[in-house]
């Protein structure tokens, strides 16, 4: 009888054992990163990862941009202490490039609009310039808050770099481009004294940058 019990007791302490081993949480891991490794070529070209879209695109994962349809994107990519910090910053960066898109895209519009209204003057082309990167490029690389976002993919290499593809629709960015553009044209002193400015901007109210 004493031997029953005994054993009775040795199983019961060894479920109770298996069921507190059972109840143990694995450590949680950092959101939204997948292991990468570049292939081989890539690594010997020494070009980064990249991203590759839905219909096949391919887009540098360090700092690649480009216009796809509807939408703009960039990538970004940092390599810091902890991964989480090293996703938050690839994303900023990522937004940066975005920024640095438009405001070439704003610059090239703006060419194309000179020319097509036949400007050849030196002195007017370097003050409309002046003036749009003045107020405009500043305002995009400094202030704009483009809405919509989106983070479309993450990458994180054996190294622990993280890549980041964002994307941001045409339409967002246009509707922040002519709301500045309305506040130029109504109240910068060096927009309005500039006929050439204004009327680019009159322009970008109507149309956009982004088609």
């Amino acid at each position: 009888m004493r031997k029953s019990l005994l054993l009775v007791g040795i199983i019961s302490a060894l479920m109770m054992g298996c069921a507190t081993t059972s109840k143990q949480v694995e450590p949680s891991r950092a959101p939204e990163v997948e292991a990468f490794e570049a292939p081989a070529e890539t690594q010997v070209a020494a070009l980064g990862p990249q991203f590759t879209l839905d219909d096949g695109t391919k887009i540098d994962a360090l700092s690649g941009q480009t216009a796809i349809g509807d939408w703009i994107y960039a990538a970004g990519s940092a390599k810091l202490s902890t991964t989480q910090s090293s996703l938050n910053s690839a994303r900023a960066r990522a937004m940066a490039n975005i920024a640095s898109f438009v405001n070439t895209s704003v610059e090239t519009a703006m060419q194309d609009y000179l020319n097509d209204a036949g400007i050849q003057n030196s002195d007017t082309l370097q003050d409309t310039q002046a003036v749009v990167a003045n107020s405009m490029g500043t305002f995009i690389t400094s202030e704009a808050r483009f809405s919509g976002i989106e983070y479309v993919q993450t990458l994180k290499d054996t190294e622990g770099t993280v890549y980041v593809l964002a994307r941001l629709q045409k339409d967002n960015i246009n509707k922040v481009l002519q709301d500045k553009a309305v506040e130029l044209t109504r109240k910068d002193a060096a927009v309005k004294a500039n006929k050439e400015a204004t009327d680019f901007f009159n322009n970008m109210i109507s149309t956009g940058v982004f088609h």
